[in-house]
């Protein structure tokens, strides 16, 4: 921390009978802390005079036997009160323990009037990308000192640290960040905001190097690290394995010696082996170790996948090699700083939209993808999100031109080493760019997986209802012009006849001719993003069949306008340009006369069948 603060903290942990208002303490665990040190401590068993349930007993692994030798709270609610009546009362969910700890000092005639300040919370802000909060998954991340959670006086010390830990990570933070987040802490919890304003007395106004401010904005951004020479790996798998301090697994070898042998034939690979040997290295080391092996680019089933990888193989990759990875999503997967920035100039009553806001303003100190994935609790307020995420397109007068996450991806995966995609994304970027692969190895993982891929490529569907709930909103709010009134009017109409139709004919199918009045007016309106993201796909020449389907629900219906090209896509007509296409694949074989290859569309396929572990 930069300066010593004076304000004095106490840290409460509360275990009682239950997690409900009207719950009896039973347990007590007091840390006072000042200027970062530890200046008092209490503890202290009570006895509720009645029985534990088991869960209790179980989670606490307090007994009735031991509080029935406990003080009444009676006899330690003074004690505790002049304790903490001077103090900023902080605790890991402070609505439960504040109240409860209130509640009870009032009936033994203590008014505890202290500020409140939640870590929940504030770990919510400052460590944005945490999948959880609780705090025994904190004490893991920021190794934090809980020894034995769920007893009081260990959690109030855990707590305690976490509570320092924060300030320290706020005072790290960019002056401007700090300032900006203040704008709205009063959408915090309580009194949280006090220990904001605590961390950062005495706080540096300079910008470090690390970072860069966008101009006009307030918004502060992590510089784009550099990235380091590329050093050599090994021509022998297992001495790669070890510097990576893994252990070799003779399966994962015999993968990875196939993988390197079908570099030395032109044809597509189609190599099958069964799962949980360590792939992803078993392809990865022997292509990174050929020099003549100078991009390659990774198709995994999901994004979730793709996360994984990133987060595991290519980060220990990167730390020990210099590897430069990049994954590769579509634009919505990333922040639009235009959206986001518009999101801060206005006045927002919901509270959790404005923590989101806090959380963004950290984040991108942090972040150097932009990749909104890497908010693990964004679904809690998805509509938010949705409204800030990129479309695929920025104005010639952004304020951040220079520094759009979806632009440098674009520009990162020209340059990476590596890229890492999923099956979808593949396939729409390889049918806007077909020189997307050209001179790359491709390696498309759980090959089986991509004939799904191809067939959903294939299709596409509207939601009819909510696409009509959605405009029926718009109009209400009046806040179109009147060109695009007059083009909304006319696609509310020509889908509700669309719908009324389809109940009368509900075989019937169409062409695009048929639809033509439908498709013009999608491809005249602008500036409705939501609008566009479903309807976009339709302009495109390629959908040539339409029809009407409706699923019927107890109290609704929904109507989906469905699209398919003429034809399924074939993966054989992206592969042309690739250096080498090798296809991972836990199954060759379908049925007796149809393999994976067949439903790729693959017609020269070399296949490589690697022995299976056979059940006893």
């Amino acid at each position: 921390m930069s300066e010593k603060n004076t304000n004095k903290y106490a840290i409460v942990d509360l275990e009682a009978t239950s997690a409900s208002s009207t719950a009896s303490i039973i347990q007590v665990g007091i840390v006072i802390m000042q200027n970062g040190q530890v200046i008092d401590e209490f503890a202290s068993d009570v006895n509720p005079h009645q029985e534990l349930d088991d869960h209790i007993i179980h989670l606490t692994g307090i007994t009735d036997q031991q509080l029935a030798q406990a003080p009444d709270f009676s006899e330690i609610a003074r004690t505790i009160f002049e304790l903490i009546e001077d103090c900023i009362f902080v605790a890991h969910n402070v609505k439960f323990d504040a109240n409860l700890l209130a509640e009870a000092l009032f009936m033994e005639g203590f008014e505890l009037r202290t500020p409140r300040v939640d870590t929940v919370e504030l770990a919510q802000v400052f460590y944005p990308t945490l999948e959880q909060y609780k705090l025994s998954h904190l004490s893991k991340v920021l190794n934090l000192d809980l020894a034995q959670a769920h007893t009081a006086i260990e959690d109030a010390r855990a707590t305690g640290q976490l509570l320092f830990h924060l300030m320290d990570k706020i005072a790290s933070l960019p002056r401007q960040t700090i300032e900006m987040l203040l704008t709205f802490s009063d959408n915090l919890l309580f009194e949280t905001e006090l220990v904001i304003r605590d961390a950062i007395r005495g706080q540096n106004l300079g910008l470090s190097k690390e970072y860069v401010m966008l101009e006009e904005s307030g918004i502060v951004l992590r510089r784009p690290l550099t990235n380091k020479a590329e050093r050599k790996l090994s021509q022998d798998f297992d001495t790669n394995i070890a510097l990576l301090d893994l252990e070799s697994r003779p399966k994962q070898r015999e993968f990875a010696e196939a993988v390197r042998r079908e570099l030395d034939n032109t044809d597509i690979s189609m190599i099958q082996a069964q799962t949980g040997i360590g792939k992803t290295y078993g392809y990865l080391l022997p292509l990174l170790a050929q020099s003549d092996v100078d991009k390659v680019v990774v198709a995994v089933p999901t994004k979730l996948l793709q996360n994984q990888i990133m987060n595991q193989e290519a980060k220990a990759l990167s730390d020990v090699f210099n590897i430069n990875f990049h994954s590769l999503k579509g634009p919505q997967n990333y922040i639009k700083l235009d959206a986001f920035y518009q999101t801060l100039l206005r006045q927002d009553s919901n509270r959790l939209i404005n923590r989101y806001k806090m959380q963004l303003l950290v984040w991108l100190t942090e972040t150097e993808t932009g990749d909104l994935d890497e908010i693990r609790q964004k679904q809690r307020y998805m509509a938010y999100f949705d409204e800030i995420k990129h479309d695929g397109k920025l104005k010639a007068d952004s304020l951040f031109t220079e520094y759009d996450f979806w632009q440098q991806s674009y520009q990162k995966a020209q340059e990476a080493r590596v890229v890492v995609t999923n099956h979808a994304y593949l396939l729409r970027r390889m049918e806007d760019d077909h020189d997307f692969v050209r001179g790359k190895t491709l390696v498309i993982d759980e090959g089986q997986k991509m004939v799904l891929a191809l067939e959903q490529f294939s299709r596409h569907q509207v939601n009819l209802t909510v696409l009509l709930q959605h405009i029926h909103r718009i109009l209400d709010s009046g806040s179109q012009t009147l060109l695009q009134q007059r083009l909304l009017e006319n696609l509310q109409f020509e889908v509700s006849h669309l719908i009324q139709e389809h109940q009368q004919f509900p075989q019937k199918q169409y062409n695009r001719q048929q639809l033509e009045r439908l498709l013009q007016t999608i491809s005249e309106l602008e500036g409705e993003s939501d609008l566009m993201e479903m309807l976009s796909p339709l302009k495109t020449p390629l959908y040539s069949h339409f029809w009407l389907e409706t699923d019927y629900y107890q109290e609704h219906r929904v109507t989906y306008l469905k699209a398919s090209r003429q034809e399924l896509l074939e993966l054989s007509a992206y592969l042309p340009s690739a250096q080498k296409v090798i296809i991972v694949s836990a199954t060759i074989d379908v049925g007796p006369d149809v393999d994976v290859a067949d439903l790729l569309g693959l017609k020269q396929v070399r296949k490589v069948s690697l022995p299976m572990d056979t059940l006893p």
